[in-house]
C-alpha cells in the first residue's frame, strides 16, 4: 500500500484522493485483519510452548509422594495380605493422582479454551482471514497500479495474478496444527482416571474389598473435585508458584483470543465448597459384603510426611503366607 501512495505521490496526485479509493481501503483492511490474527496465532503458539515447558518442569510435592508410597506399598507392612492381591481402590486411586495433579488439573480448564479458541482463529486464516488472498490481493493492487494511469484506474483495470501452490501448502500446515491442538482439550481433565486404568486398578466388582490407605476394605469417601480449591481426603493438596504464574499469563492471552476471534467468553462457574463430608461411615450393608470384617477401617486423614532415614523392620513370612506368595509369583 505504501508503494501504491508513493508511486501516485511521484505524480502529484492527493493522498486524501489516493486514500479514498474503495479497493485500497478494502485491501488494506483485509491485510490488516490477516496479519493480526497471524499475529495472535504466533504468540498463542510462543506462549504455549513457554507453558508446557513449565509443565514438563513441574514436581509432585512432598506430600503426593507420601500419599503414592501409601498407595501402593503400605500393604506390604501386613504379613496378612499378598501383594499381588491387594490393588486399590478405584476412586481411591483417583483421588491420589487429582491431589498429585492438583496445580496442573487448576489450570486444564484455560488449556482447554486456549486450545479451543486457537483452533477457531486457525479455521479463520485460511478461510475468512486468508493471509494468503490478502497478499493476493496487494500484489494484484501493485500490479494494477502499475498499469494504471489514474486513481480511478486502479479498482478496474485487469491485473496479472501469479499462481503458485504455497496456498495448499499453508492450508495444510494450519489445518494439521488444528487437530493437533485438538489433542490438548480435556487432556488433564481424564489424566487421573487414565493413569488409574493403565495401572489396572481395582477390577470390576472389588470395590467392597481392595486396598483403600490403611486396609483391605472399602473405600467410603466421594471422588474430589478437581483444582487446589477443594480438599483431598488423600493428602494436603498445595500449589506451585510457576504454574501460578503461567496461570495468569493463560488468562491473559485466553482474553485477547476472545477478543480476536468475536466469541463471547464462557461464564466462568463460581467455585463452590461443599459442607458435607467427604468420607462417611460404611452401612450395614457394605460390612455384610467385606470379605474380612477386621480389616475395616474408614480413617483418611491425610498422610503425614515421610521421615526419610528412618529405619524399617522386615516381619517373618509365615509358611502359609510364603506359599501363597509362591502360587501367584508361578500364576
Amino acid at each position: 500500500v505504501k508503494k501504491i501512495v508513493k508511486s501516485f505521490v511521484k505524480q502529484n496526485v492527493d493522498v486524501k484522493k489516493i486514500k479514498s479509493v474503495s479497493c485500497l481501503k478494502s485491501t488494506s483492511n483485509e491485510l490488516e485483519r490477516a496479519l493480526n490474527a497471524a499475529w495472535m496465532v504466533k504468540e498463542s503458539l510462543k506462549f504455549g510452548r513457554s507453558l508446557f515447558g513449565s509443565i514438563k518442569q513441574w514436581r509432585i510435592s512432598d506430600y503426593c509422594a507420601d500419599a503414592l508410597t501409601q498407595m501402593n506399598y503400605c500393604s506390604l507392612c501386613n504379613p496378612n495380605y499378598v501383594y499381588q492381591l491387594t490393588q486399590p481402590c478405584s476412586k481411591y486411586c483417583v483421588n491420589v493422582h487429582k491431589g498429585c495433579l492438583a496445580p496442573i488439573l487448576q489450570i486444564s480448564p484455560k488449556i482447554t479454551e486456549w486450545a479451543r479458541l486457537l483452533q477457531s482463529l486457525l479455521t479463520e486464516l485460511r478461510y475468512e482471514l486468508s493471509l494468503y488472498n490478502a497478499m493476493t490481493s496487494l500484489n494484484e493492487l501493485i500490479h494494477s497500479t502499475l498499469a494504471s494511469e489514474s486513481v480511478e484506474g486502479i479498482c478496474n483495470h485487469p491485473a496479472y495474478i501469479l499462481e503458485d501452490d504455497s496456498q495448499l501448502t499453508l492450508d495444510y500446515h494450519l489445518a494439521r496444527l488444528g487437530e493437533e491442538l485438538g489433542l490438548y482439550e480435556r487432556v488433564f481433565d481424564t489424566l487421573p482416571y487414565r493413569l488409574c486404568d493403565s495401572q489396572h486398578y481395582s477390577q470390576p466388582g472389588s470395590e467392597n474389598h481392595c486396598w483403600n490407605g490403611t486396609a483391605m476394605s472399602t473405600y467410603n469417601c466421594h471422588v474430589s473435585e478437581a483444582g487446589l480449591y477443594f480438599p483431598n481426603p488423600t493428602q494436603i493438596v498445595i500449589g506451585d508458584a510457576m504454574l501460578s504464574q503461567q496461570e495468569a499469563r493463560l488468562r491473559e492471552i485466553v482474553a485477547m483470543l476472545y477478543q480476536q476471534t468475536g466469541i463471547p467468553p464462557s461464564p466462568t462457574p463460581p467455585i463452590t465448597l461443599q459442607a458435607t463430608e467427604q468420607c462417611w461411615e460404611p452401612t450395614e450393608s457394605e460390612e455384610d459384603n467385606m470379605s474380612d470384617k477386621r480389616d475395616h477401617v474408614t480413617n483418611t486423614t491425610p498422610v503425614s510426611p515421610v521421615h526419610h532415614g528412618a529405619q524399617s523392620s522386615s516381619l517373618p513370612l509365615s509358611p502359609g503366607l510364603l506359599l501363597l506368595l509362591l502360587t501367584a509369583w508361578a500364576g
